[in-house]
């Protein structure tokens, strides 16, 4: 009978060492909806660095939205002059900023119907911080704005081009493309 007293207060003693709160705890793991990713799509692994004009695809999930994969290509990156920005009115925007001219496609992959989404694309400067392209009305130097329809069905695409500034002393190191996994973005260099 002690032998089993013992057994028990060693197998209750590895549990509760089990649940010290020490930092062994392995770091979590990103959520992913759970959808079936199309026929013919592959996801592009998070944290990857892709090249201009090359396509990457990742589950996105705007808010209130149902998953989708999306496929998003972007064609080129133009470094502009601040002098681009003069006539317009950017509230937030340094003055002195160099905008980078982003020209992107986002192709609904499916399955679902992309609602009420903004694209997914951030700058990233040499700071390693990301920020959203700036809001303009208009068109800037022949950079038609990518804007989402209300509802892109799948296999459709949308093409545009968004506007990142990049304030004195700070270097524009790339386009991201941000979803519910903000530790693993997908990058493309210019």
């Amino acid at each position: 009978m002690l032998t089993r007293v013992g057994a028990l207060v060693a197998a209750a003693a590895l549990v509760l060492s089990g649940c010290s709160g020490g930092d062994d705890d392995p770091d979590p793991v990103p959520e992913t909806p759970d959808i079936e990713v199309p026929e013919g799509v592959t996801l592009t692994a998070g944290g990857s660095t892709v090249d201009v004009g090359s396509p990457a695809s990742v589950v996105y999930k705007p808010d209130n939205a149902a998953a989708t994969v999306v496929t998003v290509r972007v064609e080129r990156i133009d470094r502009g002059k601040p002098a681009d920005l003069g006539g317009f009115d950017l509230d937030g925007v340094a003055k002195n900023s160099v905008p980078y001219y982003a020209h992107a496609s986002i192709r609904n992959a499916g399955p679902a119907v992309l609602a009420h989404a903004d694209a997914p694309l951030y700058g990233l400067d040499s700071g390693d911080e990301y920020f959203p392209p700036t809001k303009i009305t208009g068109t800037v130097k022949s950079c038609k704005p990518l804007v989402l329809p209300e509802k892109l069905e799948q296999g459709r695409t949308a093409k545009g081009c968004l506007v990142f500034t990049v304030p004195p002393g700070k270097a524009f190191k790339g386009v991201q493309v941000r979803t519910s996994d903000l530790e693993n973005p997908i990058t493309w260099a210019p």
